[in-house]
């Protein structure tokens, strides 16, 4: 199981772009944190770019305007960007928005609704306010949790409710194929994988993936095709060298073997299976 992050195609977008729905999108998860994701990334889709681009503007004009007139409000929004400064980062080093980065942001969010709620109710006299809407607020986040625990009850479950929610799915069909495959389930593996390719046909981890499939099935022309697209698209995925390395001492070519070690030594030259695999071939030779 391979990491995804850098092939992320919210490594291509322009910090100008991301920085907006990233100010939207963690107050969307706030506000009320609907479409829970493992992944949360930029939607290149003119619509929702212009909504996000407006809502994020209007929250930086609310924590402008409240500083003349409302400091302490002004810092506790301030804050929760502030919490979330490594997603703003030029070069970008996390996913765009996650619930996970907003823990110390909740803090500062829940003093905010306080405040708000015992404002309303000292002004108008409405002594029961702070009691409803606790109750209310309760209710609400109650049922996220509980729906979304019941998404946490698997890896398949945890996928599969995903698969919906992000505006690029190829790694969440990605990682379903990846818990099929733990299950020998190879065809739905299979399944899972094509679809992540045909969503990213650029997508090298899910022809390697694909590739794995073939392997388990001893069809190794289609798992060679595989590899060496996946090798193709991205030289550094060691893996993919090692499986072309396992093709071949399947083929009996004991010469293309080594040559496909050395290539995935080249790239890790710390990656065990290799080392002790070339080692046994030179103990046969």
């Amino acid at each position: 199981h391979v990491s995804f992050y850098n092939e992320s195609r919210d490594l291509n977008i322009p910090w100008i772009m991301r920085a907006p729905y990233s100010i939207y999108t963690s107050a969307k998860l706030l506000v009320y944190p609907s479409n829970l994701s493992i992944y949360h990334e930029v939607d290149p889709r003119e619509q929702n770019l212009q909504t996000a681009q407006l809502l994020s503007l209007i929250i930086i004009g609310i924590i402008i305007f409240l500083f003349f007139y409302n400091r302490k409000m002004s810092l506790l929004m301030f804050l929760i960007y502030v919490s979330l400064i490594p997603v703003f980062a030029p070069q970008m080093v996390t996913w765009v928005a996650a619930e996970r980065y907003l823990y110390l942001a909740v803090v500062f969010y829940s003093v905010i609704i306080t405040k708000i709620i015992l404002g309303v109710s000292d002004k108008y006299g409405l002594k029961k306010l702070p009691l409803i809407s606790t109750l209310i607020l309760l209710v609400l986040y109650s049922y996220i949790v509980i729906t979304r625990n019941n998404d946490w009850q698997s890896e398949k479950s945890l996928w599969a409710s995903t698969v919906n929610k992000t505006p690029f799915p190829e790694k969440v069909y990605n990682n379903l194929g990846e818990t099929y495959y733990k299950e020998n389930d190879f065809p739905n593996a299979a399944l899972n994988f094509s679809n992540a390719i045909k969503i990213n046909p650029s997508y090298s981890f899910a022809y390697h993936n694909l590739a794995r499939v073939y392997l388990v099935q001893k069809n190794y022309e289609l798992a060679e095709l595989g590899f060496k697209k996946a090798t193709d698209l991205n030289p550094t995925l060691y893996q993919a060298w090692f499986g072309l390395a396992t093709i071949e001492i399947q083929r009996n070519d004991y010469a293309k073997t080594v040559d496909y070690l050395n290539k995935t030594l080249e790239v890790k030259p710390d990656y065990e299976k290799a080392i002790n695999l070339l080692s046994k071939l030179d103990t046969i030779k």
